[in-house]
C-alpha cells in the first residue's frame, strides 16, 4: 500500500505542484493549508509522515514565521516523521535551533530552491528509516493506567467479599494513586 503524507502549505500553487509530484511517485497525499487544518486532517487519517512549510503567511495580521515548528512537534510527538520546508534562507537558524531544543525534533529540513527531487529522496529516506506511529498498546499511558486500574478493582473486589472496611481504604488509596499519576504524566507531557 502506497504511503499517506500530510502535505502543509499555505501556498495553494506550490502545494498543487509537490502534490502531483508525490502522487506521480505513488504517494497518498492529504493536504492542509494550515496548521490548525492539519492537525483535523491526522485525527481523520494517520500520514506515514508530513511535510510542513514553517512559514505560514496572514491575510489578517503579521505574517508567522515559526508556525510550522509548533505543527512539527505536534506531529513529531504523535510519531510522525516530519521534514520541515522553507522558502526563506535566513530561517536556517530558526530551525536549527529548533533540533536543539525540541523534545521531537524534525527528521529534516530543506528549502524549497533545493527542488522537488531533493524532496522527494528527502521523503523517501525518512519513510524508509521511520519506526511509525507507536501502536495503542505500546504507549506506556495505557499500561500505567491499566494496571493502576487493575490494582483498584482488585481491591474493591476484596473490599466487598471479605466486608472489611480497611480494605475499602485500599481502593481510595489507589484511586488516589491514579490521580496522583496522572497529573505527573500531565506535568511532564509523557
Amino acid at each position: 500500500m502506497a504511503p499517506l503524507i500530510l502535505l502543509m502549505d499555505d501556498n495553494a500553487n506550490y502545494r498543487a505542484t509537490l502534490r502531483d509530484r508525490l502522487e506521480k511517485r505513488g504517494y497518498h497525499v492529504i493536504e492542509a493549508s494550515s496548521p490548525e487544518e492539519a492537525l483535523r486532517r491526522v485525527k481523520v487519517a494517520l500520514p506515514q509522515a508530513a511535510i510542513v512549510d514553517m512559514h505560514i503567511s496572514k491575510e489578517n495580521g503579521p505574517d508567522d514565521r515559526l508556525a510550522g515548528l509548533s505543527l512539527v512537534q505536534a506531529l513529531e510527538e504523535r510519531g510522525i516523521p516530519c521534514i520541515i520546508l522553507t522558502a526563506y534562507e535566513e530561517d536556517g537558524p530558526a530551525v536549527r535551533a529548533a533540533y536543539e531544543e525540541a523534545r521531537f525534533p524534525p527528521h529534516g529540513y530543506l528549502f524549497k530552491s533545493d527542488g522537488e527531487q531533493a524532496i522527494l529522496q528527502k521523503l523517501a529516506a525518512v519513510l524508509r528509516d521511520a519506526k511509525g506511529p507507536a501502536p495503542w498498546y505500546r504507549s506506556h499511558r495505557i499500561w500505567i493506567f491499566a494496571i493502576l486500574s487493575a490494582f483498584m478493582a482488585l481491591g474493591l473486589y476484596v473490599a466487598i467479599t471479605t466486608e472489611r472496611a480497611q480494605l475499602l481504604g485500599v481502593v481510595v488509596i489507589g484511586v488516589l494513586i491514579e490521580i496522583v499519576a496522572s497529573m505527573v504524566l500531565h506535568y511532564f507531557n509523557l
